[in-house]
């Protein structure tokens, strides 16, 4: 198992019947790992609410919820945007790697569980990754005009002028 920035392992073990809740909050020398691992500018808080339950089918659900300080890939300015998302994921002890492809788009989704352990904090950073945009922009409406000063649009040519020559 990788060591994670944000590790809280739980051991499935000593889950209750009924589950168990963690709350977590990445302290500041995490939050400038995990910044560094995902690429960020900064990231300033990083806390989520996580609910296990289970012992061979493991459920894990819950939220999180971060401040992070992007790179405007236009501009290339930093400015902060809060991300947030909820997660339902179900671990299984002992299932196979190679999983057959199954399109049922509202079935849950099912991950490998090896050992009694489970990484909790490192499941939190992956949701977090995955929420990130992939293409921050500073300005939502910035869009690029670009018009070469030199450049009549008029003076070009049709080319399917030359085609409809042809066919005459």
């Amino acid at each position: 198992m990788i060591k994670s920035e944000m590790s809280q392992i739980v051991d499935i073990r000593t889950i209750p019947d009924a589950g168990k809740t963690f709350d977590l909050t990445a302290t500041p020398v995490q939050l400038t790992a995990i910044a560094r691992r995902l690429k960020l500018v900064g990231l300033k808080n990083l806390t989520a609410h996580v609910h296990v339950k289970g012992h061979t089918q493991v459920k894990v659900t819950g939220r999180f919820e971060a401040d992070v300080t992007y790179q405007c890939v236009v501009t290339l300015d930093a400015f902060d945007s809060h991300v947030s998302g909820t997660f339902e994921t179900v671990f299984e002890k002992d299932a196979p790697d190679e999983v057959e492809l199954d399109l049922d788009m509202a079935a849950e989704d099912t991950e490998p569980l090896t050992g009694d352990q489970l990484d909790i904090g490192e499941y939190v950073i992956q949701q977090l990754a995955l929420a990130l945009d992939p293409f921050p922009k500073k300005n939502k409406e910035l869009i690029f005009s670009y018009k070469d000063e030199g450049f009549d649009e008029e003076e070009i040519p049709n080319p399917f002028e030359k085609l409809k020559a042809l066919k005459n």
